[in-house]
């Protein structure tokens, strides 16, 4: 079987669930202001990709497995976001909230925005034992001289197929550490009556509110669907305002790495306009007026619930 050549960083499968009723979206481009294809539409397949983005060489021989594996944890989020979709009151099974909460932390590192956290990672790396790895002597338990795993691990870090690699593995190593966190952090869905709202997804789709290397242990904000909203934070029980979810789109518009796409072209520009204005143009003013605006419903008068 051939190779695939066009790998997507945002799934295809998520996009689909933010386009219009033809299956299309714009593209808004933040760096020129204007909109890519003078304002034609593109269907999810054409945007949020790169060509050859996770293919790698063994010698003389390419190998999309890095794409597959993506793939293959697609397939298993698409179904549980599915079962959201149609039912928001559908009830989701511990394992599937590890899941989404996993799959979010893949797309952390799958995404061209995080792209230099790879880097970074790889650069302070001092052993195998940084990326989940040991090197053991095949058919054998002697142990392996300290030097050749060195060797490998300097051949490693100078491969410049590597960071392809460790997007896939980095959220294998990092998770656990979210599991292990003592911070009792909660998951639950948001859901929003969307009305006229357009749809938008942005290239760098997840709200942390303290981003950094340690981002996957953060409480985070991240679209589901264009109603429901994943939500991790320190409250147990939470109550906001619906005006909460245009605040969600101007941080996704403001922090996207590259572009957005969106359901309807004035969306964006209005956007842009609330952002300059009533944020200042400042993503740490935005992100923690909305990580604010989510309330603990326990603390509130009977009447304000």
């Amino acid at each position: 079987m051939a190779n695939s050549t066009r790998h997507h960083f945002i799934p295809e499968f998520y996009l689909k669930a933010f386009t219009d009723p033809a299956g299309k979206f714009y593209i808004y481009e933040k760096k020129t202001g204007k909109f890519r294809g003078n304002g034609k539409r593109f269907p999810p397949k054409q945007q949020f990709f790169e060509w050859y983005g996770n293919m790698v060489k063994f010698g003389e021989v390419e190998s999309d497995f890095i794409e597959e594996g993506f793939s293959d944890m697609d397939s298993k989020v698409a179904q549980i976001i599915a079962k959201v979709k149609v039912d928001e009151g559908a009830t989701l099974q511990e394992e599937d909230w590890l899941l989404v909460q996993f799959f979010v932390n893949i797309m952390h590192w799958r995404i061209p925005a995080n792209s230099y956290k790879v880097k970074e990672f790889i650069e302070k790396a001092t052993g195998l034992k940084d990326f989940g790895m040991k090197l053991k002597r095949k058919g054998s338990n002697l142990p392996i001289k300290e030097d050749d795993e060195q060797n490998l691990f300097l051949r490693m870090k100078g491969d410049a197929d590597f960071p392809k690699f460790l997007k896939l593995s980095m959220p294998a190593i990092t998770f656990p550490e979210r599991l292990n966190s003592p911070i009792n952090d909660h998951a639950r869905i948001m859901s929003f009556p969307m009305g006229q709202l357009p749809y938008l997804v942005s290239d760098n789709p997840i709200i942390y509110r303290q981003p950094g290397i340690s981002s996957h242990i953060d409480e985070f904000i991240f679209p589901l669907t264009p109603k429901n909203i994943l939500l991790r934070t320190k409250l147990k029980d939470t109550a906001y305002y619906s005006n909460l979810r245009i605040k969600i789109d101007t941080l996704l518009f403001a922090q996207a790495h590259e572009y957005v796409s969106c359901t309807e072209k004035r969306y964006p520009l209005m956007l842009n306009g609330l952002f300059k204005n009533a944020y200042k143009s400042s993503l740490e003013m935005l992100r923690e007026n909305i990580f604010t605006s989510i309330l603990d419903r326990n603390s509130l008068p009977v009447n304000s619930q």
